[in-house]
This record gives structure tokens, sequence and C-alpha cells, in this order.
């Protein structure tokens, strides 16, 4: 079982304005990462052969899926991404 590491809240008071801010940035950032990831894998994906019968293609499959599946979660990245101040972001201007 993958050892769990706690967050306080507290390590990103002074990188946003409150909690909600905070919340909304690392979500949106996860979905980036996310995003991009899975892009990465069907491209990867996509370059072998789709035959399913021949072994050797089987085998290089689960061996990408497995690289992807040791990668740190994108919350996890997003979560350190903040913490470091590698995340900028801003608030589009209301129009009046």
């Amino acid at each position: 079982m993958a050892k769990f590491e706690d967050v306080h809240p507290s390590k990103f008071e002074d990188k946003t304005a409150n909690l909600y801010e905070a919340c909304n940035v690392l979500s949106k950032r996860a979905r980036t990462i996310n995003h991009k990831n899975t892009e990465e894998l069907n491209l990867q994906l996509g370059e072998l052969d789709n035959d399913e019968e021949n072994p050797e293609d089987t085998a290089n499959r689960e061996a990408i899926v497995k690289e992807f599946d040791k990668r740190p979660k994108p919350i996890k990245q997003a979560m350190a991404e903040l913490r470091d101040g590698d995340i900028e972001f801003e608030y589009k201007e209301k129009k009046a």
C-alpha cells in the first residue's frame, strides 16, 4: 500500500488568497497535467501496431501502460508545483 502524505491547507495560504482559490487552481492544473499525460499515452500506444495477436506488441503495450502508472498522480504534481511557486494564475477582468 502506498504511503499517503498529509498536506495541510496552510501550505498554500501564502500562494493563494484562500483555500477555495487553492482548490480551484490545483484542480485546473491537475486536469491539464492529466490531459497531457493521456495524449502522450495515446500517442505512444498509437505508434504500435494494432495486432492484438502479436505477443511482442502486447508486451510493449503493457510496458508503456506500467510506465505511465508509475508516474505521480496529477493532483500530487499540481500540489508540488503550487507549493514550489511554479504555477502562475490570474483572474480575467470582469467587463462592466
